[in-house]
C-alpha cells in the first residue's frame, strides 16, 4: 500500500537579532541621548552669553558713558584755563616792561597776576579731579601741592572785599587734602565745589 504523502511545509524562519545588532542599537540610543544633551547645553550656553552681553552693555551705558562725558568736559575746562594762563602770562610780560611808569599800570599788572592765580588754582583743581576720576590719589595730591600757596596769594591780591570767599576756598581745600586717601568720592565732590567757587570769584572780579 502506498503511504500517504506527508505535506512538507517549510517552517517559518524567525530572525533572532544577533548580539552585535543589539549592541549597535544600544550605542545608537546612547549617542542620541548624548546629542540631545549637547544640544540642550549649547542652547543654555548661548542664552547665558546673551544675558552676560546684555549685562555688560548695561554697565557700560550706565557707568562708563557718563564718566567719560564728565572727564571730557573737565579736560576741556582744563585746556581752556591753561590757554587763558598762557595769554595772561604774555600780557604780564608786556606790562612788566612798563611797571615803573605809573600807578595805573601797576594796578593793571596786579589784576592780571590775580587773574593768573585764579586760573592756576582752577587748573590745579581740575587736574586733581581728573586724577581722582582715574583712581590716582597720588597724582591728585601732586596736582594740589602748590594750590594752598596760590590761594594765599589770591587772598592778598583780591583784598578784604573777597576775604570770605578766599577763606571758604582755603578751608575746603584743606578738607579735600584730608579726604583724598580715605574718601575719594567726597573729595571729588568738594573739588567740584572749589572749582565753582573759584569761577564765581573770577566772575566777581573780572566780569566788568
Amino acid at each position: 500500500m502506498e503511504q500517504p504523502e506527508q505535506n512538507s511545509t517549510p517552517e517559518a524562519s524567525v530572525e533572532i537579532p544577533s548580539e552585535s545588532t543589539a549592541a549597535a542599537e544600544q550605542a545608537f540610543q546612547k549617542e542620541s541621548r548624548i546629542g540631545h544633551f549637547f544640544k540642550t547645553a549649547t542652547r543654555w550656553l548661548f542664552g547665558l552669553l546673551i544675558v552676560f552681553g546684555l549685562g555688560a552693555l548695561t554697565v557700560i551705558f550706565l557707568l562708563y558713558t557718563p564718566t567719560r562725558q564728565t572727564l571730557q568736559q573737565t579736560q576741556a575746562e582744563l585746556t581752556a584755563a591753561n590757554q587763558k594762563i598762557t595769554d595772561l602770562e604774555n600780557q604780564v610780560q608786556k606790562l612788566s616792561a612798563l611797571e615803573n611808569k605809573n600807578t595805573a599800570l601797576q594796578k593793571e599788572l596786579d589784576a592780571s597776576v590775580l587773574h593768573i592765580k585764579l586760573l592756576k588754582a582752577l587748573a590745579d583743581v581740575d587736574s586733581a579731579r581728573l586724577a581722582l576720576a582715574g583712581n590716582d590719589p597720588a597724582a591728585a595730591k601732586n596736582a594740589l601741592s602748590n594750590t594752598a600757596s596760590t590761594i594765599k596769594d589770591i587772598g592778598t591780591l583780591a583784598g578784604s572785599s573777597q576775604s570770605e570767599a578766599v577763606k571758604f576756598i582755603q578751608d575746603r581745600l584743606n578738607l579735600v587734602l584730608s579726604e583724598i586717601d580715605t574718601d575719594v568720592a567726597t573729595a571729588q565732590t568738594d573739588l567740584g565745589v572749589i572749582a565753582t567757587k573759584i569761577l564765581e570769584l573770577e566772575k566777581a572780579l573780572f566780569s566788568q
